[in-house]
């Protein structure tokens, strides 16, 4: 893990997200990663994740990465609304749509998608 956002990298995220620049273009213009600005963004509600592509793909580490679909987030929001622990939650997914989901990642599309829900 890299190291956190400083506030004024995160003031100069907010002003250049506000001009409509795109985390690529941000994070070349304040010298951090996209993924970091993409991050800060989806956590601020000033982007929200998308359903593109819903197909696999391999990382370099070997680890495949599959999206979330909009039932899962259905179902991610209502087991956590049952006020089930992430780790439960984490469970019943992977084995409701048949793809492992750790709770980090489970924790961190919670935080996305709550997020995207005060933005709107």
């Amino acid at each position: 893990m890299g190291r956190p956002l400083t506030e004024p990298e995160k003031d100069a995220i907010l002003a250049l997200a506000e001009k409509g620049y795109g985390a690529k273009r941000i994070g070349t213009i304040i010298q951090r990663h996209e993924g970091a600005v993409q991050w800060f963004l989806y956590r601020m509600g000033l982007r929200a994740p998308g359903y593109g592509n819903s197909q696999s793909h391999v990382r370099s580490n070997g680890r495949a990465v599959k999206p979330f679909s909009p039932e899962e987030d259905a179902a991610l929001v209502a087991l956590r609304v049952e006020g089930l622990r992430i780790a439960e939650i984490a469970r019943r997914i992977t084995e409701a749509f048949g793809h492992p989901r750790s709770p980090d990642t489970v924790r961190n599309r919670l935080t996305m998608l709550a997020a995207r829900e005060e933005a709107a």
